[in-house]
């Protein structure tokens, strides 16, 4: 996935992996439920705040960012090498709406228990993750200027 373009939106997300453990072992994903908190910067790092700005979920069987203005459902996406071997990956992803594009870095927690977990039944696992919100003004550019012709 070619990723280019200008960061709109930098959001530090907080909330739960949902998985349903079955009886026979199997798990089915649920995905995730989280705020999405306003950062600052500082000392280069990014610090997360208290305001909420939007909410991450699930629709359909596609995950969704959502702001005041803005929703985003992802379409495709790519796994990003960075992650540790408790956390859920980091990913490039694309989006329906042309242009706008998702990395999931830094995550923090959000795997399912082993698979040999005695617990049966729905369980929500805390997960915190850095999403960066790109959007690619080239591609929108090249749209508006093929529909001109």
């Amino acid at each position: 996935m070619d990723l280019e373009g200008e960061i709109e939106k930098i959001i530090w997300a907080k909330g739960t992996q949902s998985y349903e453990m079955k009886p026979d072992g199997s798990m089915v994903s649920f995905g995730p439920s989280a705020d999405l908190l306003s950062v600052e910067s500082a000392d280069n790092k990014i610090v997360p705040l208290a305001e909420k700005v939007g909410s991450h979920y699930k629709v359909g069987n596609l995950p969704a960012w959502e702001f005041p203005s803005l929703r985003l459902i992802a379409q495709e996406v790519a796994k990003l090498d960075g992650a540790g071997n408790n956390d859920v990956p980091w990913l490039a992803v694309k989006t329906d709406r042309e242009g706008y594009y998702v990395l999931r870095l830094e995550t923090r927690g959000g795997l399912p228990p082993e698979e040999d977990c005695q617990f049966s039944g729905i369980i929500g696992i805390p997960y915190e993750t850095i999403y960066v919100v790109i959007k690619d003004n080239s591609i929108a550019n090249k749209s508006n200027r093929a529909n001109q012709h």
